[in-house]
């Protein structure tokens, strides 16, 4: 084994022994930290032993195939030899994904807010069925929400909704998710059957912790720390206004990151010029094509 893989091997044992100490559960913060982080390294281990076993077992193949006469089996040998480098192949990519460097901010939970913008009930209505698609697609990734506010209209839409998604590399899963998302279809009131075009902004902000702020002792409200690491990082970058602007635009219909067309039941994700079928699954929290797309096209 390599160097590297002693080395996750002590980090791993360091943390099991962390997450022995009952008094880590005092804070949930450490705890859903700590937790992250020995799962990473539990699946970084578990891809250098799988490497490990894959290269043995292509020595192996590759020994039998130099060395055998029978034509039949040296055919198997072959095959099995072609098989298992493509399986080399997968595991070293995987593992290259995995541990090249990140975002320090991808493995943050998260703020979502959630706004209606241009269509009125329309609009409100299809803001609600977001924060559903978030809360059903964060259930299936085993991750927790949690409430912080929400306006409401009378028919079952949102004005607005904040709300907290905690788990394991939120921010990464879902940064992409930032912009104005616009809805083209039928509303139920509509006698003529004619399209109406409304749109829905949608803001993803890593959560920050108190030690992230290191100015005041005192312990503010959530979603303004949040706010503020936000605005730090922007000052940092000196672009706090423009991508302010990049990441909620003004919920115009003109402006837009991906448009659900309901009459076509199309989705189409303009950033990276891809349309997917199947509306209502998608909004039942089946995201996991579109986020892996994104990411690929943006990390790549």
């Amino acid at each position: 084994m390599t160097s590297e893989f002693e080395e996750l091997q002590k980090r791993h044992d360091e943390l099991e022994r962390i997450l022995q100490d009952p008094e880590l559960f005092r804070d949930r913060k450490k705890a859903e930290s700590v937790n992250r982080e020995y799962g990473s390294v539990e699946e970084q281990i578990s891809l250098y032993r799988k490497i490990e076993s894959t290269k043995h077992d292509l020595h192996e193949a590759e020994r039998l195939w130099s060395d055998e006469t029978d034509p039949e089996l040296k055919n198997l040998a072959d095959e099995e030899r072609v098989s298992l480098s493509r399986q080399l192949s997968e595991l070293t990519s995987a593992l290259m994904a995995i541990t090249k460097p990140r975002d320090p901010l991808d493995t943050k939970d998260i703020i979502v807010e959630v706004r209606a913008g241009a269509g009125g009930d329309e609009a409100a209505l299809f803001a609600a069925s977001l924060f559903r698609m978030y809360q059903k697609y964060a259930e299936r990734n085993g991750w927790k929400t949690h409430l912080i506010s929400s306006s409401h209209i009378g028919i079952g839409g949102l004005k607005e909704v904040i709300f907290e998604i905690m788990g394991r590399d939120v921010f990464s899963e879902l940064k992409y998710e930032s912009g104005v998302h616009r809805v083209q279809r039928v509303p139920e009131t509509e006698k003529s059957g004619r399209v109406h075009t409304s749109t829905v902004t949608v803001v993803i902000l890593p959560e920050a912790e108190e030690t992230d702020l290191k100015q005041n002792k005192e312990k503010a409200m959530q979603v303004l720390r949040t706010r503020l690491l936000a605005l730090e990082r922007e000052k940092k970058q000196k672009e706090r206004s423009k991508e302010r602007k990049n990441q909620i635009g003004t919920g115009d219909r003109s402006e837009k990151i991906r448009t659900y067309n309901f009459p076509q039941d199309r989705i189409t994700d303009h950033r990276i010029k891809k349309s997917y079928s199947h509306i209502q699954t998608v909004l039942e929290g089946n995201l996991d094509s579109l986020i892996a797309d994104l990411k690929s096209t943006s990390e790549s």
